[in-house]
């Protein structure tokens, strides 16, 4: 269903031509944002162990196994009303980490121009060929395709959610606190979202209060409420940590028991 899906909207595909056109105008400056991100990202995620693990056989004779799996496919939808490409690229280079065999990302035609151009970017940075102009409203005609072999990641800022658990909605509100000097890279990265502007005093106190309070897990990240430690300095921007997807999301994980018949 899901070849049959991509034949039938294959017109729509983004030619090469639009993806370095979109490279070549990002410059130098922005585009090392999102290669530094992307470094970043293959660096702090460990590549999943696929195949079969055995488990040793319990008391009453019965043995457990356990098989992961790669997905087959992860088909991303990005809607006129997202914004944010440091979070798109944190999923992006997740399900690229993950193996998946094939990767489909579709972008809605009205998404507005600088981040279009960013998005488009991104995508040719990541090496991702199977990359499609979409529709508005493109969700409702997609859901159908959510099965175990195929995952969607629906980028959107609608406060909707899905029943379906192959599918991720990917819409939680972000808040940034960043010094005021970044203010267009971080505008670039998470449009204006609910940012907080210090000057450099300022934010150089906001984070040593929460070196005291907590131990961040990186310096260099997003996390979901105000508590989150962020280094929004030094081409790190687009540097995203998401917090809220499941790494099994990307693998199909299998566990089942067999009778050991040898069993005494």
């Amino acid at each position: 269903m899901l070849r049959q899906f991509i034949e039938t909207n294959n017109y729509h595909r983004i030619e090469d031509e639009i993806l370095a056109t979109a490279y070549e105008n990002m410059g130098d400056y922005y585009r090392s944002f999102i290669k530094t991100a992307i470094a970043f990202h293959f660096a702090n995620y460990k590549q999943p162990r696929f195949g079969e693990t055995f488990y040793e056989s319990s008391q009453n004779g019965f043995e457990t196994f356990c098989i992961t799996q790669k997905i087959k496919n992860i088909l991303f939808y990005v809607d006129t009303t997202y914004d944010c490409p440091a979070k798109f690229l944190a999923l992006l280079c997740q399900a690229i980490i993950a193996q998946a065999e094939n990767i489909f990302v579709f972008l809605d035609k009205n998404i507005k121009e600088q981040t279009q151009k960013t998005l488009l970017t991104c995508l040719e940075l990541a090496g991702i060929e199977n990359s499609f102009f979409a529709p508005q409203n493109f969700y409702t005609s997609i859901e159908n395709l959510a099965t175990n072999e195929t995952k969607i990641i629906y980028c959107t800022k609608q406060n909707i959610f899905s029943l379906n658990p192959h599918i991720f909605i990917d819409n939680i509100t972000i808040s940034i606190i960043a010094p005021l000097v970044y203010t267009q890279e971080i505008e670039l990265a998470y449009s204006k979202e609910n940012i907080l502007y210090k000057d450099e005093p300022a934010y150089t106190d906001i984070k040593k209060q929460r070196h005291q309070k907590q131990t961040a897990k990186t310096d260099v990240s997003f996390c979901v409420t105000d508590e989150a430690l962020q280094n929004y300095t030094h081409g790190m921007e687009f540097c995203f940590l998401y917090p809220n997807l499941t790494p099994l999301f990307f693998i199909n994980k299998i566990q089942y028991q067999a009778l050991n018949l040898n069993f005494e």
